[in-house]
């Protein structure tokens, strides 16, 4: 059975509705998530934290960690990612249970239609924001020495997006060894620096299907060899086609 897969974007929040039997392999996001399943079973693995969600059972994925998803059975899903400013809000804080145990399922369903109706982020985000507190900590003061380490290397992928991924030129530019930057890059993002860089493209080729550029030149402009190639890469990443995608997605 195909995938299906919505997504509503306003105000720097993105809401996903999905039904799926896709399999997301190892990935992470820029955004901050919070979803929950509605039926099926499915096995989210997240920093290294495992366990089997089934129909009420919800997820925190907060940026740049590590996440598989594998279904068990076809399963349906919410998922609501915050963005840009949204996304700092909730991204103060250190997460100590990415799987919370919460009976929310309609709250969260209400939530999301009552903003998707005209609700306001403010309104929306302080909803949010109680929902997760038991959940939360504050950061500890000490800032990771290697953030800045972290930011230029994967400031350097975007912008090299258009050529061929090249490890040793990033570590150069960041004047360490490509194992170090590897270990370092994958315990700050939850990927690998390849990984980063195919995930970098997708969102780009996604941003470019939004304002309706043709696949063919989606493909073309980020160095893809072929149209089909960044068709599957797509599909494997995003769980759906681009055609879908294009036709799924709402900007209100």
């Amino acid at each position: 059975m195909k995938n299906f897969i919505t997504m509503i974007e306003k105000d720097s929040i993105e809401i996903l509705k999905a039904e799926s039997n896709h399999t997301f392999p190892l990935h992470s996001h820029e955004s901050f998530c919070f979803g929950i399943v509605h039926q099926g079973r499915v096995i989210f693995e997240i920093s290294n934290h495992k366990k089997i969600l089934s129909k009420g059972m919800c997820y925190i994925i907060p940026s740049n960690v590590g996440v598989i998803i594998t279904p068990l059975e076809r399963y349906a899903y919410t998922t609501i990612c915050f963005k840009n400013d949204k996304k700092d809000s909730l991204m103060n804080y250190q997460y100590e249970e990415y799987f919370p145990c919460i009976s929310v399922e309609d709250q969260i369903l209400q939530l999301c239609n009552r903003y998707l109706n005209g609700e306001s982020a403010t309104s929306f985000m302080s909803q949010i924001h109680s929902l997760l507190e038991p959940y939360r900590v504050p950061l500890t003061c000490n800032k990771k020495s290697d953030d800045y380490l972290i930011l230029q290397g994967k400031e350097y992928i975007r912008q090299h997006l258009y050529e061929p991924f090249n490890l040793e030129q990033v570590a150069d530019f960041l004047h360490i060894s490509k194992y170090h930057f590897i270990r370092k890059f994958k315990q700050n993002v939850g990927v690998t620096p390849n990984q980063y860089y195919l995930q970098a493209k997708i969102y780009a080729a996604k941003q470019a299907l939004k304002q309706n550029e043709k696949e063919t030149d989606v493909a073309a402009n980020l160095n893809f060899s072929d149209q089909s190639y960044l068709c599957n890469v797509f599909k494997k990443q995003m769980g759906i086609s681009m055609k879908d995608f294009k036709q799924n997605f709402v900007q209100l």
